[in-house]
């Protein structure tokens, strides 16, 4: 069951290794590495009817016996983990794939970072665009969007995700799909906590003094109110990435997420939930997102001290 030409008795490890690792789903590396014992390994694969199913597969008899049998695509090859070691470089172990965990970790970081910055520019355009000209306008304009808003609150989110996954099939499902998902649910806050803000500003002198002088609704909202209540924005900056990092490692945790070919921290949380008896994948993604979640509210916290604009003046 570990590759469509694999034996469990086989002598030789290179030609093992050479047979196992063009398998779909297994990534190249030293044969040593895939399994503890060559003759006790675990597939999961699809039979021709299209029922998904796994089985533990020991001695070439079985082998033989499960290679008969008419079956699609092979899906991928359960390995026993390795715990961190700086004889084998993997320095945080692997998981149930043999995948290396730091590795892992590594592009997860890169995935969610990527995922952060197309979220804020999205989310936070609308957010604020919106916000400042409900709250500068008010009128019918205000509580059409209101209105608006407040059905699209009550959608469920995670029904939204369910159905998409199950018409589009996980496989095909990519990273711009959920936060089209996430940035259709995820701007209502800040366009609020604009709206809050664009309100109060304009009762303010210097806006009375503007609209005086002859500056008109679009001058006077992006020159004079939102630089002023833009830093309730900053505030929310951290918050923000924290929400889509823990968004996207809840999907994927729950099996609503990315592919496994994505690097994936809920994937790694999965295994390791599953994997308990290997505790260095838990601890390793759980330490490795609180220190990525820290860092991201102390930087958040230092933008927007250095750019308050009401910092430096005697006005608060």
């Amino acid at each position: 069951l570990c590759g469509y030409r694999y034996y469990a008795d086989e002598i030789d490890k290179k030609k093992k290794h050479s047979m196992v690792r063009f398998r779909k789903g297994v990534r190249q590396g030293r044969e040593e590495y895939y399994a503890r014992s060559g003759a006790d390994m675990v597939g999961h694969y699809e039979w021709k009817d299209g029922v998904r199913s796994a089985a533990p597969v020991k001695g070439s008899e079985q082998v033989r016996a499960v290679e008969k049998e008419e079956a699609t695509e092979w899906q991928s090859i359960s390995y026993n983990p390795l715990p961190p070691s700086l004889t084998t470089r993997h320095y945080l172990g692997t998981d149930s794939r043999g995948w290396d965990v730091l590795a892992q970790i590594y592009g997860g970081l890169q995935l969610v970072f990527q995922a952060a910055i197309i979220y804020l520019v999205v989310t936070y355009a609308i957010g604020i665009t919106l916000g400042s000209l409900m709250g500068y306008l008010g009128g019918t304009f205000d509580i059409v969007v209101q209105r608006f808003i407040e059905i699209l609150a009550n959608v469920p989110f995670l029904y939204v995700v369910i159905i998409i996954a199950s018409r589009i099939g996980k496989e095909d499902v990519s990273l711009m799909t959920i936060l089209l998902v996430l940035c259709i649910f995820s701007w209502i806050g800040i366009t609020y906590y604009m709206r809050t803000a664009a309100y109060r500003e304009k009762a303010r002198d210097y806006v009375a003094a503007a609209r005086v002088l002859g500056a008109g609704p679009v001058r006077v909202i992006f020159r004079h109110v939102l630089p002023n209540a833009i830093s309730i924005v900053v505030t929310l900056l951290p918050f923000s990435v924290v929400g889509v990092i823990t968004a996207l490692t809840a999907l994927d945790f729950i099996g609503f997420g990315l592919p496994d070919t994505y690097p994936s921290w809920g994937r790694i949380l999965q295994d390791g939930v599953s994997n308990l008896g290997d505790p260095w994948i838990v601890a390793s993604v759980f330490g490795g997102m609180v220190s990525v979640l820290l860092l991201v509210t102390f930087v958040g916290e230092a933008v927007r001290e250095a750019f308050d604009p009401k910092k430096f003046t005697t006005y608060r």
